[in-house]
């Protein structure tokens, strides 16, 4: 008998000494307290039933009702807002959140373009006059500083200058163009 012998019988007497084990089930708790007997008993029981069916619908309607007072004047107060203000939560936090143009200060161009790429890139369907009303509300709610007038109108300038430039060089090219064409008919005659 190695180790193993003389681990194996202290084992043995630990079990032996330690008994079966007893599972801590009452066995009443799942027996009938009581039966119903008679006819009466029955219909008492059968009344209870219906009573308590009854205030349990009761308490839902009531429920119900609560929850719809709620809503109304969740909706009545919602409907008091400004129509800008409804028109900007309707319109514009189906896509993002209101901290994306909370955070946001433009002028006039600022937010007409804004509110432009909105309508053209992700096609927002905005009604005939929406995106005026939009851009007016957040310009007076969310206005540039003097930062943001220079950057946002110098970009326009910018942009303005640019394309006259464009033009005016396309309209000497055209010009020259043509100079060519008729000094080579002058030439050809």
């Amino acid at each position: 008998m190695g180790w193993s012998g003389g681990l194996i019988m202290p084992l043995l007497l630990s079990l032996a000494w330690a008994g079966t084990a007893h599972a801590d089930i009452d066995t009443s708790e799942y027996e009938l307290k009581s039966s119903i007997r008679s006819e009466k008993e029955r219909e008492q029981f059968r009344a209870q039933l219906e009573k308590s069916r009854v205030e349990e619908v009761e308490r839902e309607r009531a429920q119900a009702e609560a929850e719809a007072r709620r809503h109304a004047e969740e909706m009545e107060r919602l409907a008091a807002r400004p129509y800008p203000v409804r028109l900007l939560e309707a319109r514009c936090t189906v896509c993002h959140a209101a901290t994306n143009y909370e955070n946001q200060n433009h002028t006039w161009l600022g937010w007409w373009l804004v509110v432009s790429r909105m309508e053209y890139f992700s096609k927002v369907a905005l009604n005939s006059g929406e995106r005026g009303v939009i851009v007016a509300h957040l310009t007076e709610t969310r206005p540039g500083d003097t930062r943001i007038v220079l950057m946002e109108y110098g970009a326009l300038a910018v942009s303005l200058l640019g394309a006259a430039l464009l033009v005016w060089q396309g309209v000497r090219r055209i010009r020259q163009k043509r100079q060519r064409n008729s000094y080579a008919g002058d030439q050809g005659q």
